[in-house]
């Protein structure tokens, strides 16, 4: 046991999905008798309130370990860096590509870990920086919660998420990038359409253009992945929603006013949008639903709404990762291809077959319970921070 100090930073949070991590971050590691400091940065009124915090926070003599999460409390100045030869490591967690996060990376910052859920990030950034970070992969995590047996599931899917514009309008404004750029990122995104083997958007992306631009730069890298990310993100939301537009599905979150309007006059359409609502009202909903639903990209690693559904007891489908295709047991999650697959078929099958909802359910809980918990996470963490050099 010890009583060292973890500071953690929380922020702005669209429905509340980042700080509840950072939460669930904090209670881990007092479960294993630290103290953990939750800062948050919405209750801070300036940048000299918040340097203050910092300096008193590196003052304690009993300082562990500072986490920022997607850059919360993240000094980004390249010189003069509030967190330079600090003497106590800097944990950054990011839970999207970190190529959404070029700017955040090479900072002059040491000791620091930096984490990202996709793991198809490793096989474009070196796992050591030039300015000695470490780059690791760590998925996703959840806090374990009771589960209710012989609870009444309602008739309902669920996707939580944030809509978008139509992906076809998304790629057909490409053309206001000028000729060259457009005729790059659609080369590009065919090519990823095509993709089979979930390779690293990174590598597609060098595929493709990697003649034109200096790829291994992540600020020339950026804009070109980002915006292929954007609209690949779209598509498989759309996809997804649409394949199982006739069938009892919730969806909700902002941004969804596009693709509810083109849903409309389907005559057999049963999805419903409804508002956003933060974790914790979701986890109600979550924890009746006979399954929920989760797309992102197949370079996206590992995603929250899995293994949250996972801790509920629920059954969770999640189109193809390369992380969660080498990783879940095949009776743990329903995983689809969103380009190939017929999405409702498969959902109808596993809904109508006697048992395998519930089946799924079990295996799920399972495999999270043995190793996705954040106490997992901070084994992992802690076994890092103890390695030498």
């Amino acid at each position: 046991m010890t009583d060292s100090l973890v500071v953690i930073f929380k922020g702005i949070s669209q429905y509340q999905s980042l700080n509840t991590m950072a939460s669930e971050l904090a209670e881990a590691y007092r479960n294993l008798g630290y103290r953990a400091s939750l800062i948050d940065l919405q209750a801070i009124p300036d940048h000299v309130q918040l340097k203050r915090l910092i300096v008193k926070a590196l003052n304690d003599d009993r300082l562990h370990l500072i986490v920022t999460i997607s850059g919360y409390g993240l000094d980004t100045s390249q010189t003069n860096n509030i967190y330079t030869d600090v003497g106590v490591p800097v944990l950054s967690l990011y839970f999207d590509p970190l190529i959404l996060y070029a700017n955040q990376i090479d900072l002059p910052i040491s000791p620091r870990v930096i984490t990202t859920t996709a793991d198809t990030d490793l096989d474009y950034w070196a796992p050591v920086r030039a300015g000695g970070a470490t780059i690791r992969h760590l998925p996703h995590a959840a806090a374990p919660q009771p589960i209710r047996s012989g609870r009444r599931r309602t008739g309902s899917l669920v996707f939580a998420g944030t809509g978008s514009e139509c992906p076809d309008v998304i790629r057909n404004e490409w053309h206001r990038h000028g000729p060259m750029v457009a005729d790059r990122l659609n080369r590009i995104v065919e090519l990823a359409l095509a993709d089979t083997a979930l390779r690293a958007l990174s590598g597609i992306i060098a595929e493709a253009i990697g003649g034109e631009i200096e790829v291994r730069d992540p600020l020339a890298l950026h804009p070109y992945f980002a915006t292929i990310d954007g609209y690949l993100r779209a598509r498989q939301r759309w996809r997804l929603v649409t394949a199982l537009a006739d069938q009892p599905l919730v969806v909700l979150g902002e941004g969804w006013e596009r693709l509810a309007d083109h849903l409309k006059d389907r005559p057999k359409a049963r999805v419903r949008f409804l508002p956003p609502r933060d974790v914790s009202a979701l986890e109600s909903l979550i924890g009746r639903a006979p399954l929920v639903l989760n797309a992102c990209t197949p370079h996206h690693g590992s995603h929250e709404r899995v293994l949250r559904a996972m801790a509920l007891g629920t059954a969770a489908l999640t189109s193809r990762t390369r992380w969660f295709a080498r990783e879940a047991p095949a009776d743990a999650l329903i995983q689809v291809d969103l380009e190939r697959d017929d999405v409702r078929a498969v959902v109808e099958e596993a809904l109508s077959t006697p048992g395998r909802i519930d089946a799924i359910a079990e295996a799920g809980s399972r495999w999270f319970r043995e190793h996705h918990t954040w106490s997992h996470r901070v084994a992992t963490l802690e076994a890092w921070l103890a390695e030498p050099g």
